[in-house]
């Protein structure tokens, strides 16, 4: 029997009646009609005619409505002829199926195909041909993602009308009234959309039919006291809810989120910390996790996880720290390892050995929880996606853990760490792979050094101490240094190379630069106007920038590969510095170090007090003011710039000198 809201709702608004409409031919096929529930489907997508078109590899995103809430899971295709071809198992539950395909590099997750924005989509049915529950809501709500209720993120500019919306959810009442409770939330929102001046007046007729229902959950009463507080500003009927809410349910969501906003407001105290830990142990997240429609509840345990550790590690409580390893989840620990240990190690501000025994207890955990999908953000990501972004995150934390083991001289218990980067994580760190070399010569493995160094160079992914000693290992293996330029060349992707050509091509610029004049450390003044005939690099850096510092390896190695060429030079300019002692600090900064470069001071600027008049010339021609910045000059004329710092001294070494080939070449 249909329930007395339900019959109040469809006098009041009344019922639009309609059909579905069948899903043009697209680019998806595979399966005819409609997908029913608890089936297999055949996928077959053909890129031709869409935005994936020479992608080399592409992959499927699922999105689907079970039981009232969005889910998302990955559809993995293989290719063949030119066509990918997969299959998807349809849960019995689902009663909304969409499909989108992208690129299966995550670097490229800006490119999609849904159907020219159409949408690959389709209400399923049950084993009898039935459409199931929330299949018609589904339709209605993932059509219209202004309403907020859908999938944020699939359409592009697509959006149904208000009417259509309105009836596909009485639809939904019609075949499923009972569900009242389930979809209340996208009711209301449609009601808003549709009343107008009238919202008010029905909102409250509404809601007060709504609580009528028997049997309703805390997520209900929920709803109802949000749109009292927030919608029509009824603070009294919404205290008085939330009063009943709390009473009802004294662990409940609502409960968990007052007191964790109270704790929130505390100073960072021992008072803040005694309650912090008297939350969790109120609200275990034990039990939070067995209600997945609180997802959104995640941030509350991330943010508790977060602020107590870093109060822990800076009250030196060391054992408080370690002991809630075991309850974070994989996303908690990698922020929690990053403000801490990784913090910690990278500007040494805490002696290694205290940071030794928690990092490796970190990493053991994370190693553990990598797969716990705790990246996903209710349907941000894929299942896919979220392993794919913790697994970077765990080769960033092996990389540094490791870092720190071979700076203590720990060599023999790096190497089990190795086993556990990716591919990827292996070959990616400059840093990682110059420790790599000196592991395995501390630890008797030299006979693996030259196959390890091919790789890094394979990579692309090399420091000039590294090739030096590939050329040393070279010669050894060789009798001879001859070629060793054109066989270093020769293990390098050249796809990859060309892909930075094509990159460096499309960066060139033609724009006329004024002259001017700068201090050099040594006291000299160096004019621009000098460099008439010239192709002249400049490295925009300052003391203050660890990217700038980092970017010095592979600078050097442009440097040395052009020291002796008198139609190329170097100039590494000072620049965004204040105060007067930076000259002393970067004099200092290059007597501890072995780079050979030519260093200027960029000008004081009064009105800005800092030392930044070239730079602020330049940086309105490329509208940035971030460094590290390369800008390279042909004649006065600025003919190449890029900004920040790759990661790879091999890499940025390529890069500049193939624009200095470019340019040589040129009439």
């Amino acid at each position: 029997m249909r329930n007395k809201f339900v019959i109040i709702v469809m006098l009041l608004c009344g019922l639009a009646v309609n059909v579905l409409g069948q899903e043009e031919k697209s680019r998806l096929s595979g399966f005819m009609g409609s997908p029913v529930a608890g089936t297999r489907l055949e996928i077959q997508y053909d890129p031709t005619g869409g935005p994936l078109v020479g992608k080399e590899a592409i992959t499927g995103v699922a999105y689907m409505y079970n039981d009232y809430c969005w889910e998302v899971a990955d559809v993995d295709l293989s290719e063949y002829k030119g066509i990918w071809y997969g299959n998807f198992y349809v849960p019995r539950n689902c009663a909304f199926v969409a499909f989108k395909f992208i690129p299966k590099d995550v670097n490229d997750m800006g490119v999609a195909d849904n159907n020219d924005d159409k949408g690959f989509m389709w209400v399923t049915l049950d084993q009898n041909g039935q459409q199931l529950p929330g299949g018609r809501l589904a339709w209605a709500i993932f059509r219209k993602p202004s309403l907020g209720k859908g999938v944020m993120g699939y359409f592009n500019q697509y959006d149904i009308s208000d009417e259509a919306v309105e009836m596909w959810m009485y639809k939904e009442l019609e075949y499923f009234p009972q569900n009242m409770p389930k979809m209340f939330d996208c009711f209301m929102a449609m009601v808003k959309l549709r009343s107008g001046d009238q919202y008010s007046d029905a909102a409250r007729r509404y809601i007060t039919q709504f609580l009528s229902i028997p049997g309703l959950g805390e997520q209900q009463y929920l709803w109802a006291r949000d749109l009292y507080r927030f919608e029509l500003r009824d603070t009294e009927k919404a205290d008085s809810l939330e009063q009943m809410i709390l009473a009802n349910y004294p662990h409940g969501a609502a409960a968990r989120f007052k007191t964790f906003k109270t704790i929130e407001q505390m100073p960072l105290d021992d008072v803040k910390l005694d309650s912090t830990r008297k939350f969790l142990a109120d609200f275990p997240i034990s039990e939070w996790r067995k209600h997945p429609e609180q997802g959104q509840h995640a941030f509350i345990y991330y943010s508790t996880f977060r602020v107590l550790e870093e109060a822990l590690f800076a009250k030196h409580d060391y054992e408080g720290f370690a002991s809630w390893f075991d309850q974070m989840n994989f996303q908690t620990l990698n922020e929690v390892y990053r403000w801490n240990i990784f913090r910690m190690f990278k500007l040494k501000l805490s002696p290694d050995e205290v940071i030794y025994p928690l990092s490796t207890a970190m990493i053991e955990e994370m190693m553990k929880k990598q797969d716990d999908l705790s990246f996903m953000e209710d349907v941000r990501y894929t299942p896919g996606q979220a392993r794919e972004i913790a697994r970077r995150q765990l080769d960033d934390k092996l990389t540094s853990h490791i870092l720190l083991l071979t700076r203590m001289e720990k060599y023999e218990e790096t190497l089990p760490y190795f086993e556990n980067l990716s591919k990827e994580g292996l070959y990616s760190n400059s840093d990682l792979n110059e420790a790599y070399i000196q592991i395995l010569e501390k630890t008797g493995n030299r006979s693996k050094i030259f196959s390890v160094l091919e790789e890094c160079v394979r990579e692309n992914v090399v420091t000039p101490a590294m090739l030096e000693m590939l050329k040393k290992v070279y010669t050894e293996k060789y009798g001879k240094s001859e070629g060793f330029e054109e066989y270093v060349q020769s293990l390098k992707s050249m796809k990859e190379l060309e892909e930075m050509k094509k990159e460096v091509k499309a960066g060139l610029t033609n724009v006329a630069v004024e002259p001017f004049v700068l201090e050099s450390m040594t006291g000299k003044k160096v004019n621009s106007k000098d460099w008439k005939g010239k192709i002249v690099v400049l490295d925009f850096w300052a003391t203050w920038c660890g990217p700038c510092k980092m970017a010095f390896p592979g600078m050097q190695m442009a440097v040395d590969k052009y020291a002796k060429d008198k139609e190329v030079e170097f100039y590494f300019i000072a620049t965004q510095e204040s105060g007067d002692k930076y000259k002393q600090k970067i004099k200092e900064y290059f007597a501890k170090n072995d780079f050979t470069f030519n260093v200027l001071y960029d000008n004081y600027n009064e009105k800005s007090q800092s030392a930044n008049v070239v730079f602020s010339r330049f940086a309105k021609m490329f509208n940035d003011s971030g460094i590290p910045r390369k800008v390279i000059l042909k004649d006065g004329v600025m003919r190449y710039t890029s900004g920040g710092y790759c990661g790879s001294p091999s890499k940025l070494a390529d890069e500049i000198s193939y624009v200095i080939e470019l340019l040589k070449a040129e009439k």
